[in-house]
């Protein structure tokens, strides 16, 4: 509840959607008497977190295979989004959890679920005890009575966790969403290019090969970062020339909807990109095998002396395609 929020309100801060985490706890049908008010809530909020590419994960309490173990359908929980399971009210206790956060690069974790006083409580806590920074949803956690829920928002607020409202939530990360996509016309099956339209970069042959392979159009678009644009006819003619041969491509190709190139990025924005691609996973079901498919970057230059887009892209953990530079080759790094 918003009063909660408001009446609670010790310290003030937003996270960081770059480095957070969405907890959604015991969100079983076991549950569903006492989680059912909050469901719009936490539904909205993993919605949201999604938009922003925050991933989310889910922890068990009650794993003894029937039907009450089962997650609540309303949440929409996809298969690729990992459950944890737990013996005890704390979602870090024999889970691994905080080793595949730090993993992660995760340094904040936004608490949500039921009970807010037993499970949500004390995972809140021990995962400020381990050194992360703890918000805690004042809309969407709930518990037995409102005595306990207010009670535990109080401690938390105290010394443990920044108490969030809905509204904040929404304001942050859509925030941050809003910018993903000015900057990479988001789409959740990516693979992403940082060029110039420099005839040496190789660009045309990324997008005929792209729109030549109907499969590869199938699992993914395909996101070309060429520098910026304010208008054409001001560009050198060697760069005017390949946009518009690029253009001319998506079009023979019936590309619309699949590839896409901002007119704009700030270098500040380079990293996210990287990120955002990194982080991207799709489900992919292919007779008995469960796959993952994520973003990979694709640097099709004839020749690139230095390769500072290849290290960036390897430090953010993106798969890569390049050519070698004597030939045209392709390696897999």
């Amino acid at each position: 509840m918003a009063s909660s929020y408001k009446k609670n309100e010790i310290r003030n801060r937003n996270p960081n959607p770059k480095t957070s985490v969405l907890l959604v706890i015991d969100m079983q049908i076991h549950f569903s008497a006492i989680a059912k008010p909050i469901i719009p809530s936490i539904a909205t909020t993993i919605d949201i977190c999604c938009r922003a590419s925050i991933p989310w994960w889910g922890s068990d309490l009650i794993i003894d295979g029937t039907p009450d173990s089962e997650l609540i359908p309303e949440i929409g929980r996809r298969e690729e989004e990992l459950v944890v399971e737990k013996n005890t009210y704390n979602g870090f206790r024999g889970t691994q959890l905080e080793e595949r956060l730090k993993g992660m690069g995760v340094e904040e974790v936004i608490v949500t679920g039921v009970m807010t006083n037993l499970c949500c409580e004390t995972t809140a806590r021990e995962a400020f005890v381990r050194g992360f920074r703890v918000f805690f949803s004042t809309v969407a956690t709930a518990t037995s009575s409102e005595e306990l829920h207010q009670a535990t928002l109080m401690n938390m607020a105290y010394g443990f966790a920044y108490l969030l409202a809905g509204y904040i939530i929404e304001a942050t990360f859509k925030a941050f969403a809003r910018a993903l996509r000015q900057a990479t016309e988001y789409d959740p099956r990516r693979r992403g290019t940082v060029r110039r339209p420099d005839p040496k970069k190789n660009l045309t042959t990324l997008v005929k090969a792209f729109g030549k392979c109907r499969p590869l159009r199938e699992l993914a678009n395909l996101t070309l970062i060429m520098g910026n644009c304010d208008n054409i006819d001001e560009m050198s003619s060697t760069s005017a020339s390949m946009l518009l041969l690029i253009i001319k491509m998506i079009d023979k190709y019936d590309l619309y909807g699949q590839v896409a190139y901002p007119k704009h990025h700030k270098q500040s924005d380079v990293p996210d990109i990287y990120r955002l691609a990194a982080k991207t996973k799709v489900p992919l079901n292919q007779s008995l095998l469960y796959l993952v498919w994520q973003g990979v970057f694709i640097n099709p230059a004839f020749i690139e002396p230095f390769g500072l887009t290849l290290i960036e892209a390897a430090a953010h953990g993106l798969p890569m395609v390049a050519t070698k530079m004597e030939a045209q080759s392709i390696y897999i790094g």
